[in-house]
């Protein structure tokens, strides 16, 4: 998920505009920041990243969960399977005292080679998603799925513009101007594939290529002039 993980940071920098306008502090923070030091790994990671001062938690998951982190969750009493689950414990755990930071976790959902799977790293993944079901899951919540990394950046550029916004109207105590609005709102690039010429007329293209054989198989000329 390097590629998804880079795309938080270029959203990031789309919205940074509309953030300074707010006064909002928008920054990116996550392990590959942190400095080197003996201990835990995992440890070593929320010591510096503080996880007390996150107001956002984005998690992404594929279809690799990760390795075991050495802690335990302390409301579970299980075993973390990774460092993302611990830091989701985390984030979850804090959330229900203090409604922070806001959990934001996104599936992807794109086809992965037999070459690629690992089952048992697969069923971890699928288990942790399990929790989220309204009834029997043990941390019921919202997530969204993509299959593309264009998607994902879509999405989270969506789901953090609205953010932004809740955060400002707050801030400033009533709805913001759509003026404003509208000039700091990222433009995002159209990456849609293009149409092919003649969309929805394969009909009328096949009928018209075959008169064309037709027409060169006698030796008429394609173009006259």
């Amino acid at each position: 998920m390097a590629a998804a993980r880079a795309k938080v940071a270029t959203v990031a920098a789309m919205l940074k505009p509309l953030a300074d306008s707010l006064d909002i502090v928008l920054d990116v923070i996550d392990w590959g920041a942190v400095v080197p030091q003996m201990g835990r790994p995992e440890q070593v990671i929320l010591d510096q990243l503080k996880p007390t001062s996150w107001d956002v938690f984005i998690g992404i998951l594929w279809h690799r969960f990760g390795t075991p982190s050495g802690a335990t969750d302390p409301e579970t009493q299980r075993e973390c399977l990774s460092g993302t689950e611990e830091e989701f414990r985390i984030a979850h755990h804090l959330w229900k005292q203090h409604n922070k930071p806001r959990i934001m976790i996104y599936r992807c959902t794109r086809a992965v080679s037999l070459d690629a799977l690992d089952p048992d790293q697969f069923t971890r993944v699928k288990r942790f998603f399990g929790d989220f079901d309204a009834v029997k899951g043990k941390t019921p919540g919202l997530y969204r799925s993509f299959d593309t990394i264009d998607e994902f950046e879509k999405l989270l550029a969506s789901n953090l513009l609205d953010l932004l916004l809740q955060y400002g109207e707050q801030i400033k105590s009533k709805p913001l101007a759509p003026e404003v609005i509208q000039e700091f709102a990222p433009k995002l690039p159209d990456n849609l594939p293009r149409r092919a010429p003649f969309f929805g007329r394969d009909t009328e293209v096949g009928t018209l290529l075959r008169a064309l054989a037709r027409k060169t198989e006698r030796g008429a000329p394609l173009l006259t002039g």
